[in-house]
This record gives C-alpha cells, sequence and structure tokens, in this order.
C-alpha cells in the first residue's frame, strides 16, 4: 500500500474554523505549526463549515 508523502504537499494542514469566536486560537495553532515546519492555511471565509469543505473539494 502507497505512503502519503506529507512532506511534499504544498499545503500540509489547512484549519477551518468552526465560527468567527475560535479565529484567534486557529490563527495562534496555525502560528505554532509553522514554527514546526509545517505547511499550514487557516480559511477565515466566512461561511459555514459544509460550505468551505465543498468549495475546497470543488473549485
Amino acid at each position: 500500500m502507497p505512503t502519503a508523502r506529507f512532506w511534499l504537499a504544498p499545503e500540509q494542514v489547512r484549519i477551518l474554523p468552526v465560527s468567527d469566536q475560535v479565529l484567534d486560537y486557529a490563527l495562534t495553532f496555525k502560528s505554532q505549526l509553522s514554527q514546526h515546519g509545517v505547511r499550514v492555511t487557516v480559511d477565515a471565509a466566512n461561511e459555514r463549515l459544509p460550505k468551505k469543505i465543498c468549495i475546497r473539494f470543488n473549485p
């Protein structure tokens, strides 16, 4: 079975905050991951979580 090459991915982690109330925490977590060399983004769009997922996989 092939294994995923995590280090090859241009975006290794995408954080999808479920509300504006947790956006600051998401940005703090992004900063912590970045300090460890993880390529991470935060989707701060004002959309519901299912919509964010749909947009991500059906551009």
